[in-house]
């Protein structure tokens, strides 16, 4: 990308970063979108990171400020192109960052990739559309077709290292959003009826930013999600997307998604692909499984997408929860056998019901 000659008031961010508690202007592909929030004072005001070929390592914040959450940045997708004007940049621990002020700063929001557009799908109220905006959108587009922002994979935690209360980033493919809860999941098909492999973990989004964020979420589409808040509730784990997560997609070709896939291809191929990691090297023997027929095990998401209404599975799973609790309370006055049990793998929770005779060979 060019900016010279007519061009020379747009810096490249290299360049911007240097220019401390100066007025700046600059294009930048976003890479990360947080949500927006009240300040202490009237104003509303959002965080984005944007970048350009100049600066790929980490990127650069930019801090937005507006009279109401309406005239803040709406932007459409991670990946779009924003021209920033009359920003100023600042310092904070060493790192620099940019100030959009709402009295003279304006932006432009601009499709990203595959755009053929060049007329922005929002401005700001002092912006103004220069015809050298064109050549420098376009310059964008083409360098962001090869574009792929690298990172330390091991900032992700896989499901399994996750902890109650702590906040973290997670990479994952978005299976589903049907109201509530949404579900993201590592290491997955692209549908939640083929998904049998992998953990299952349900999130839900923050009262107050919903409409600022389920615009952006694509199904089937890998993402990285930045400080994700982990909790338990009644035994089953979720996660809580807050004013402080950020959110990014990436391709499939992206350096930690290769090694994800290359995980779950592996797994795979394991005899007991569908044992859950948490009874390996094997399950425990304090029970026996008399279950004769010879089959690979499988996961409670298999049993619940089987083609079959009655069929016969072997599975490891966890039990959760059983009613009656109580074990002299198993059977009815009548000497029969009557339970619920909740069980549960990686992949789903479900319900089983043990009746009558099946009582008697079931191990209580």
């Amino acid at each position: 990308m060019d900016y010279n000659g007519e061009d020379y008031r747009f810096l490249k961010i290299k360049d911007a970063i240097l220019s401390i508690n100066q007025k700046v202007s600059f294009v930048g592909v976003i890479l990360e979108v947080g949500s927006p929030k009240q300040s202490k004072g009237t104003d509303s005001f959002c965080t984005i990171k944007v970048t350009d070929e100049s600066h790929t390592k980490d990127g650069i914040s930019v801090n937005i400020f507006a009279e109401s959450m309406e005239k803040l940045p709406y932007i459409v997708s991670v990946g779009d192109i924003i021209l920033l004007s009359h920003v100023v940049m600042k310092a904070h621990n060493k790192q620099a960052y940019a100030l959009f002020n709402k009295k003279f700063s304006s932006f432009a929001l601009y499709d990203g990739k595959g755009g053929e557009d060049f007329l922005p799908y929002q401005v700001s109220s002092r912006f103004f559309v220069r015809d050298q905006d064109k050549r420098i959108i376009a310059a964008v587009r083409k360098w962001l077709l090869n574009f792929q922002f690298k990172e330390d994979s091991k900032k992700f935690l896989l499901l399994r290292e996750i902890k109650d209360g702590q906040r973290i980033n997670m990479a994952c493919k978005l299976l589903k959003v049907s109201g509530w809860p949404l579900f993201g999941m590592e290491l997955m098909l692209h549908q939640p009826r083929s998904v049998r492999i992998g953990s299952i973990l349900r999130v839900i989004i923050d009262k107050g930013i919903e409409k600022h964020i389920l615009h952006l979420l694509k199904i089937g589409k890998w993402v990285k999600l930045q400080n994700v808040l982990c909790q338990v509730d009644a035994g089953l784990w979720f996660g809580v997307l807050t004013h402080f997560t950020r959110l990014r997609y990436v391709p499939t070709n992206d350096n930690l998604i290769v090694e994800r896939q290359r995980s779950y291809d592996e797994r795979l191929s394991w005899e007991h692909s569908r044992m859950p990691y948490w009874c390996f090297p094997w399950t425990s023997e304090v029970t026996d499984i008399d279950y004769s027929e010879d089959g690979p095990f499988v996961t409670l998401k298999d049993v619940l997408t089987h083609s079959q209404v009655t069929a016969k599975f072997k599975c490891v799973v966890r039990v959760v929860a059983a009613l009656p609790w109580r074990s002299e309370d198993f059977c009815s006055p009548l000497g029969n056998y009557r339970i619920r049990l909740t069980l549960e793998d990686p992949t789903a929770r479900i319900h089983a019901f043990v009746y009558a005779e099946d009582g008697v060979s079931s191990c209580f």
